[in-house]
């Protein structure tokens, strides 16, 4: 009998091995499914927040702005510009956003707080500023209460890249 318990050890080996790597296919199905439904809400929210910026929607900026929103801008050269949300909000009166468009977005979790990034191609003024073009946005979201609020807003002109073929 000790060698049938054993013959049927054997067997039941690799169906146990099946079984823990179907199980763990299964939790990376969820975790990517979570990706997923994480990228689409803050997808999302950061279309809202362009909708708002391109309406000068100032009520539906303060919804959607943390209580500490920061917009930061690098300048060449320079200190980065930094605003306060009071600041943003003031300066969005002299701000048209014409047409905007978001592609590789992508979002990830540190420590809590989700990391947005995108490219925005835009056509704008502020003012009588040609802002047009293609910027890097990087957003931070926080918590507050049930909602997230968008925290901190960096945005800067890509590198134009190196093409190692020249």
């Amino acid at each position: 009998t000790s060698d049938g318990a054993c013959r049927q050890g054997q067997l039941l080996q690799p169906l146990a091995q099946i079984q823990r790597d179907g199980m763990a296919r299964a939790a990376s199905l969820t975790a990517w499914r979570q990706v997923q439904v994480q990228l689409a809400q803050f997808r999302q929210l950061t279309l809202q927040v362009q909708g708002a910026i391109q309406r000068n929607d100032t009520a539906a900026l303060d919804k959607h702005f943390g209580k500490d929103f920061a917009f930061s801008m690098p300048v060449s050269g320079k200190v980065p510009q930094v605003m306060n949300r009071a600041e943003f909000l003031k300066l969005g009166a002299l701000y048209t956003l014409e047409t905007f468009h978001i592609s590789n977005l992508g979002a990830r979790v540190w420590g809590g707080v989700p990391v947005v990034r995108y490219q925005a191609y835009r056509t704008a003024e502020l003012g009588s500023i040609d802002r047009s073009g293609e910027f890097v946005v990087v957003d931070t979201w926080v918590k507050e209460g049930d909602a997230w609020r968008l925290s901190g807003r960096l945005l800067a002109r890509p590198d134009p890249g190196v093409n190692p073929a020249k």
